[in-house]
């Protein structure tokens, strides 16, 4: 298995592997080329944020995306503001698929709970299994459910997860996370979920109070669609050299009981409200950080960004200027 120190490195491997030995299908979507089992490291999730200028992904569609994991939605109103094209994969305001909400609602998950763990989603449910059982295997979030395979067999849902699990390992005080995607369109879906997933492994590290591990990122069919293979050729070439960098650094608080703040605040920027107080949010926490990005692409501020920091998806602002920026929305 390769490893990879960064998000491009890891995607334009997967780019060059589909191109140069994927063979055509003409799959349920729409025509692709396609590679059949692919696995890569990435030895540092904290470099999570692709920064290819041909292929610019929506800061904000991913930090909004992550968001909506973590609130366990399954409306996609939050999401089509940043990404309205979602729509095409829902079925009216519901993504049948949706990962948060099957971390709260599978129903094997429903199905077994005891009364002590009412309340708990699968994400706080490995966090509790580590605590408990550190060198435990059995730490895995589970997206895909056996009643799928009744629509994959119907073809009456748009919306089935491309992810089958996230498993945890904590091994020497680092979090690695693994996951397991029976699909996964390279060109539009790999940058959006390998960020999402990092963002979760970061949550679950901080949790634990450990350090971030290896991210292993393992697809059973890896593909490109066919209208994008000429985009694609044209950055498999490019240099992997990153720029905008900082040296990671780890144990920045997340604390999941931030997430309906974070909603709430997210909701407020999106419909114009006036913001909620910010003082729930620790500073530093990927929460803050997702919250200054949706606030840039809301309501910009002084000091937008050049480049991204460590954090994740932090946009290089001064802290102190944002602060105030949002702080002036609250009066």
């Amino acid at each position: 298995m390769r490893a990879f120190h960064n998000i491009d490195q890891m995607w334009r491997r997967m780019l060059h592997d589909v191109l140069d030995h994927g063979t055509y299908i003409d799959s349920r979507v729409a025509p692709c080329k396609e590679i059949i089992g692919w696995s890569g490291a990435l030895l540092d999730p904290m470099m999570n944020v692709l920064v290819d200028q041909k292929r610019r992904i929506s800061i904000a569609y991913a930090a909004a995306e992550v968001l909506w994991y973590l609130a366990g939605e399954n409306d996609i109103t939050r999401l089509v503001s940043y990404a309205p094209q979602y729509k095409n994969f829902a079925d009216g305001k519901v993504a049948y698929g949706a990962y948060g909400a099957r971390w709260f609602a599978n129903p094997g998950w429903v199905r077994s709970a005891p009364v002590s763990h009412e309340g708990m989603s699968q994400l706080s449910g490995v966090i509790e299994a580590l605590k408990r059982h550190p060198t435990s295997r059995q730490a895995v979030i589970t997206m895909w459910d056996s009643s799928d395979l009744h629509r994959a067999i119907e073809l009456d849902c748009k919306d089935l997860p491309c992810t089958l699990s996230m498993q945890f390992l904590l091994r020497e005080e680092q979090l690695h996370c693994v996951v397991n995607m029976r699909s996964n369109d390279v060109w539009l879906g790999t940058p959006y979920d390998i960020f999402a997933f990092t963002c979760v492994q970061r949550i679950v590290a901080d949790e634990l109070g450990v350090r971030v591990g290896s991210y292993t990122h393992s697809v059973g069919s890896l593909h490109v669609y066919s209208k994008h293979v000429v985009q694609a050729r044209a950055i498999i070439g490019k240099s992997t050299a990153m720029v905008g960098y900082d040296s990671p650094t780890y144990a920045a608080p997340s604390l999941l009981n931030q997430v309906p703040l974070a909603c709430q605040i997210e909701t407020a920027m999106r419909t114009g409200k006036a913001l909620p107080k910010m003082c729930g949010i620790n500073e530093g926490s990927l929460f803050a950080d997702l919250i200054s990005t949706l606030g840039l692409h809301h309501r910009p501020m002084r000091g937008q960004a050049a480049g991204i920091r460590h954090e994740g998806i932090r946009l290089l602002t001064e802290r102190n200027i944002e602060r105030c920026a949002l702080a002036s929305k609250n009066t």
